[in-house]
């Protein structure tokens, strides 16, 4: 039944209040709607709640005398063809609802309407006939009772099966951002890896574009100093000639006074012996330039890195001493003892040169064998190359020296590459480099046949 109680809620919200604590208290009556009014009269309850009608009807029964009570918050219908009866509510609910369950027979429930209709009219009510519930529907949903009570339940679990469509469409709501984000954050990555290998490969392209800029100058640099060589060795020559001559001629003149003369004698043979290495080295470098190879022979290795050592310390530097740990091997090997020489003393210039810049530079050679060849390493206690540094020495495309000119190097691996050698560069690890040669072995066999 929607009469008496719940109309009265619904009414206090519909004016804006809580009907939850809107009383202080609340009593109800069994017995007869004059039971209530008896309750406000003697002052026992502030405002009674009755069914429309049942005002009009007491009065009209001698039972209450007209302005006895006072109705609250009277509704004033504007059409005049709604209820005579006044009415604090603005809606009008039915009393008690009788209905059928679905799966009730028709034939049962005819019969049912049938006895309903032809009952007499009791306490002036009778039952009628309705299909409109929207009313009382409505005012369910606003005060969650009847068919809504659950929605009085706020625990976690009561909420998520109220809502549980509208957590669902939220969850995957949720779940296509997470998704998109994801997909973004993966698409920004994957842009970003490519930008990223763009700009290496741009950067990649750059570097190898200045090396062959670099390479490019060395090749010109390189054939403008051969031919300036060859035009040099070329003039050369003559004087070198002239000077072999007139240290034969004053071999000749003072043959007589040499004798008793030593050091004189010792003088004339080095300038004869010197006039002719700087004749050959002249020849040599004409080969150079004219791409030509020397002829090779059977040698030996050590010897001509001791030699190598003598002229670094004559012409160079007397005071650095250079150790040469050979092992006991004695190194055979088929070259060109001239070129391996200029070879060997380069690369101990180099050595001795990189190790001046520490307090105590010191410069080493060791011979060794590995496999089928000659290991001659030379090394220096300098400081330690950068990368840039240490990329020069190793391809030999400019001088890592600010005045050189990057032709020592050159030189030098173009000595090995004709002695079928080869020549690397390492890092020492506390500072410095070590150059490693590596020269095939001449084998007894082919010492014989030589």
């Amino acid at each position: 039944s929607l009469i008496g109680w719940w109309s009265a809620l619904g009414e206090i919200e519909r004016h804006g209040f809580s009907s939850d604590n809107f009383f202080k208290a609340a009593s109800f009556v069994r017995d007869h709607p004059l039971k209530i009014i008896e309750e406000v009269i003697s002052g026992a309850s502030d405002v009674g709640i009755l069914p429309t009608c049942y005002l009009e009807m007491l009065e009209g029964d001698g039972l209450l005398s007209p302005g006895a009570v006072k109705p609250v918050a009277l509704y004033k219908a504007d059409d005049a063809a709604s209820l005579y009866c006044r009415r604090s509510t603005k809606n009008l609910y039915p009393g008690f609802v009788i209905s059928s369950l679905k799966g009730t027979p028709d034939a049962i429930v005819k019969d049912f309407i049938r006895a309903l209709f032809a009952m007499p009219p009791t306490e002036e009510s009778e039952w009628s006939a309705t299909g409109d519930y929207i009313g009382a529907i409505d005012l369910m949903r606003r005060l969650r009772f009847g068919m809504y009570k659950n929605l009085r339940d706020t625990s976690p679990g009561a909420l998520l099966l109220r809502y549980k469509t509208e957590l669902l469409i939220l969850t995957l709501i949720l779940l296509f951002l997470i998704a998109n984000e994801l997909r973004v954050h993966r698409l920004v990555d994957q842009r970003t890896l490519e930008l990223s290998s763009a700009i290496k490969a741009k950067e990649k392209a750059e570097k190898e574009a200045i090396a062959g800029r670099k390479r490019l100058s060395h090749i010109e640099r390189s054939g403008v100093i051969s031919q300036m060589s060859n035009i040099i060795a070329h003039e050369l020559k003559q004087p070198l000639g002239a000077l072999l001559n007139y240290a034969a001629v004053l071999n000749v003149r003072l043959k007589g006074s040499l004798e008793s003369d030593d050091l004189s004698k010792q003088i004339i043979d080095n300038i004869s012996a010197e006039t002719k290495r700087i004749s050959m080295i002249v020849d040599s470098v004409r080969k150079f330039a004219r791409k030509e190879q020397a002829p090779q022979m059977p040698c030996q290795l050590n010897l001509i890195v001791e030699k190598a050592i003598r002229t670094f310390h004559q012409q160079e530097d007397a005071q650095t001493l250079v150790p040469f740990i050979t092992n006991g091997l004695s190194a055979h090997v088929l070259a060109d003892p001239l070129s391996l020489e200029l070879l060997i003393l380069n690369l101990i210039r180099n050595a001795a040169s990189a190790s001046k810049v520490v307090k105590k530079p010191k410069v080493g050679i060791e011979l060794t064998e590995k496999g089928s060849k000659w290991n001659l390493t030379i090394w220096n206690n300098g400081e330690e190359l950068n990368e840039d540094a240490f990329e020069r020495l190793e391809h030999a495309a400019e001088s890592t020296k600010a005045e050189g000119l990057g032709l020592g190097l050159s030189i030098v691996r173009e000595i090995a590459d004709m002695h079928g050698a080869s020549l690397h560069f390492k890092r020492r690890p506390k500072g410095g480099v070590i150059a490693e040669l590596l020269i095939d072995r001449l084998k007894q066999k082919e010492m014989n046949n030589e």
